[in-house]
């Protein structure tokens, strides 16, 4: 299998087994850090034939501004009011914050989270996994929240993407006092 290696200019690799995931994170690097990075061929096979992979750079997209309202939304306003359409989705007739809407409101009202696993898929069987997520804001507030993931209402190979998801939003929704239900808690009867 080819490895793919991303490089960033401050001398940091990381490893990916598909190049997408490579190319993702080094605009994630771009973006979050202001730090160029390159994605290369890392030189490991299956055996077959190595193929050379012609060397490009992806072109970040211009950040599009938004008029996101200053000094942050409050509970007393309804964030669908504002939020770009985009950064919401519509599932059974309601209309919730999407993965996208999370990400910028936590970069816009500058709020940093971290996840972490509680509980493993291989401490119950495969049956469930939690999520602690704690989210910061620029006041250095905390907010944590908890998301979960079962095999009988999510599917076995997104438990644990689902649970660390489900997890992040909470805790950004708490920190930005938005509120709204996100598009994976609506995919889903919890």
């Amino acid at each position: 299998m080819t490895e793919f290696v991303v490089e960033a200019d401050n001398g940091k690799t990381f490893s990916y087994d598909q190049r997408a995931e490579a190319e993702e994170h080094a605009k994630k690097i771009k973006r979050d850090f202001d730090i160029d990075a390159h994605v290369r061929v890392g030189g490991q096979t299956d055996g077959g034939e190595v193929i050379e992979e012609p060397s490009h750079t992806v072109e970040t997209p211009e950040t599009q501004e938004y008029d996101l309202p200053e000094g942050g939304p409050s509970v007393d306003e309804d964030p669908l009011v504002w939020m770009p359409d985009e950064f919401t989705d519509t599932i059974d007739g309601t209309t919730a914050i999407n993965r996208k809407g999370f990400e910028v409101l936590a970069h816009h009202y500058d709020i940093s989270a971290t996840t972490e696993m509680v509980v493993s898929p291989t401490e119950t069987g495969g049956e469930m996994v939690v999520h602690k997520a704690t989210a910061v804001d620029a006041d250095g507030d905390e907010y944590s929240a908890y998301g979960e993931a079962h095999k009988a209402t999510d599917t076995d190979h997104q438990m644990v993407r689902m649970s660390d998801t489900r997890a992040y939003k909470r805790a950004v929704s708490r920190a930005t006092g938005v509120g709204m239900i996100a598009v994976e808690e609506l995919q889903n009867e919890l």
